[in-house]
C-alpha cells in the first residue's frame, strides 16, 4: 500500500498513480518505462488524510492479527508525511490510527 504525500505539490508532480500502481516519470522523458512502475495492493492520493488510510488499509489487518495471523505494517517516508498520524493520530481526536483501532479490535 502507498500513501502518496508530498510536503509541497511539486513533490508529487513527477508520480502518476493509479488504483493499484506508483509509476515515476522521469525528469526529461515523455512517459513512464516499465522500470518505473511499481505495483501495488492499493494507492491512495495526496488529497487522502492518515484517517482514511487507517480505516481502509489497516483495519483488516489488525483483525487478522486479533485472530492470530501475522501482520506486518511498515512506515517509510518523509518527513511531515503523515506517518505519526497513521500511528498515533491527528491530535483531533479521532480514533482511527493503528493503536486505537488495534485497542478496539482487541478490547
Amino acid at each position: 500500500m502507498v500513501h502518496v504525500k508530498g510536503a509541497r505539490d511539486k513533490d508529487t508532480k513527477q508520480l502518476v498513480l493509479s488504483r493499484n500502481a506508483v509509476s515515476v516519470l522521469r525528469p526529461g522523458r515523455a512517459r513512464v518505462e516499465p522500470d518505473d512502475e511499481f505495483v501495488v495492493d492499493a494507492v491512495f492520493g495526496q488529497e487522502t488524510t492518515a484517517s482514511e488510510v487507517a480505516k481502509n488499509a489497516v483495519r483488516p489487518l489488525v483483525s487478522k492479527l486479533v485472530s492470530g495471523e501475522n501482520v506486518f505494517v511498515y512506515l517509510l517516508g518523509a518527513t511531515e508525511t503523515s506517518k505519526t498520524d497513521l500511528l498515533e493520530g491527528d491530535g483531533e481526536g479521532n480514533a482511527s490510527n493503528l493503536v486505537d483501532l488495534a485497542a478496539a479490535e482487541v478490547f
